[in-house]
């Protein structure tokens, strides 16, 4: 089998997928490694600050438009996890109703937890840019969660798009097994 089949519809729509995914890993793994090194050399101790802290392409790259490596690897890993379930379609269509059934719950739950999350993430941020607002220091790109640990902090911006990024994943992935689960019955 070929890498990129152009021959038929359903080849093409298979190599677009092959080549989305190849492109989300490249995306994930240069990302990945900034944040690891980045953060080993820096020092840093807020998970994902080192994401959130810089932009790329810098300020004069993009005018109206400044994203942050966590953007692109948020877009990236959301690109990956659609090209992976849809160039798996047959091989999850293999599986017994019992598991597709078990893995819509599940969906649901991871669901019904990173909706929780993305809604604590945000009146937690809200708190802390009015708290630093009356302080004078406005700067939502530094703020944490320190609970429960205060030792191991997490940057706002880069938990709250993670969250997001789980909870369409996992919406994404009940629809897609929502239409897979009809289509087997017949």
């Amino acid at each position: 089998m070929k890498l990129l089949d152009l021959s038929s519809d359903e080849q093409r729509t298979r190599s677009l997928y092959i080549v989305l995914a190849i492109i989300s890993g490249i995306v994930i793994l240069v990302t990945g490694s900034y944040g690891v090194v980045a953060t080993s050399q820096l020092g840093v101790e807020v998970v994902g600050e080192t994401l959130v802290t810089v932009e790329f392409p810098p300020i004069s790259g993009l005018p109206l438009y400044k994203p942050k490596p966590v953007t692109w690897l948020m877009s990236a890993l959301f690109v990956l996890a659609y090209a992976g379930l849809n160039l798996n379609r047959k091989l999850i269509s293999t599986f017994p109703p019992f598991l597709l059934q078990s893995l819509k719950l599940f969906s649901l739950f991871v669901v019904l937890l990173a909706v929780y999350e993305i809604f604590f993430n945000f009146t937690l941020w809200g708190s802390l840019m009015a708290a630093d607002q009356l302080r004078g220091q406005l700067n939502p790109d530094i703020l944490t969660n320190p609970f429960p640990l205060q030792t191991v902090q997490w940057n706002l911006v880069f938990a709250t798009k993670m969250f997001m990024l789980i909870t369409a994943v996992s919406i994404y992935f009940y629809y897609f097994l929502q239409r897979l689960v009809p289509a087997k019955r017949k």
